[in-house]
């Protein structure tokens, strides 16, 4: 279930004298959707979570408060060495993110439920795919990762 997660951006309405404040909700796939014993890689046919056009139900756990900090150019970054490629890849971190728990919403108050629908991309979101390649690249597991604080 933890594998399948999703983290999704929300905010507070307005109220009178308090500002907008934003927030993230962890979500997961409802006991007993998703394939339990799919942890393998997650394509198994009858996983709701990997067929296009299915929808899968998903369950509010927590909120989480988020604050952004920029970094100074150079302050933070990170090397993804892959010896197989004979590639070393540069990565600068320009923000650093910490979450707190936090409760924004009552259990009343949070959806009664929230649905997954995977889709195919538009034309306009194509440039989308080529960053999750490279997101993925440099995520992988078979990767070295070389990290330094200024």
């Amino acid at each position: 279930r933890v594998k399948r997660a999703l983290v999704r951006g929300h905010a507070t309405a307005e109220a009178a004298g308090e500002a907008k404040r934003s927030y993230v909700a962890y979500l997961l796939p409802k006991d007993g959707e998703g394939g339990e014993g799919g942890e393998g890689g997650g394509s198994s046919s009858g996983d709701p979570a990997s067929q296009l056009g299915a929808a899968q139900e998903l369950e509010w756990v927590r909120e989480y408060e988020y604050k952004a900090k920029p970094k100074a150019e150079g302050e933070a970054y990170f090397f993804v060495v892959e010896p197989e490629a004979g590639e070393v890849l540069y990565n600068e971190i320009t923000s650093e993110i910490s979450l707190a728990r936090k409760t924004f919403r009552t259990v009343a108050q949070r959806p009664s439920e929230v649905m997954l629908t995977r889709r195919l991309l538009d034309e306009d979101e194509e440039g989308y795919e080529e960053r999750a390649t490279r997101r993925q690249k440099i995520s992988s597991e078979s990767t070295l990762l070389l990290t330094h604080r200024g």
